[in-house]
Parts: structure tokens; sequence; C-alpha cells
């Protein structure tokens, strides 16, 4: 389902999947689709990885809440 507000492009992969991606205002790229398969990599998703990357480099204390807030994303 298309979203508002930001600009769609396909792109080809150096492995030659066609890829549509979702740019927002600022830039950033916050949702890819496949569209030879399909599948597509949510706005949730790309929350979760943002998250899962900063807490390699977080305090003990950091996971434990980065944790809770993946679990949260991922139920939606």
């Amino acid at each position: 389902m298309p979203i508002k507000g930001g600009k769609y492009r396909t792109t080809t992969t150096s492995s030659g999947k066609i890829m549509r991606l979702h740019f927002t205002a600022n830039g950033k790229v916050n949702e890819a689709k496949n569209m030879k398969t399909g599948k597509t990599h949510t706005p949730a998703e790309f929350k979760a990885d943002k998250l899962k990357s900063k807490e390699k480099y977080a305090s003990k204390s950091t996971k434990k809440v980065t944790k809770k807030v993946t679990k949260k994303a991922k139920k939606k």
C-alpha cells in the first residue's frame, strides 16, 4: 500500500533485483519492495533494524529498553 508524503523510485540492484524505494521528505528510505517477488520491508521493520544497529554500540541499560521497543514494533 502506498505511503503518503514522499516519492517512489525504482532501482536495479547489482544482483538484478528490481526494488521500489519510498523516500521521505528528508531523503531517507523507509520502505522497500522487491518488484519480482512482492516482498516488502515496511517502515516498522526499518525502525526495528535501526534499533538493532544502535543496540550493538549501546550500554547494557539501553539494550534492555531497545529490546522492549523492538518487541512492540514486531507485534504491530
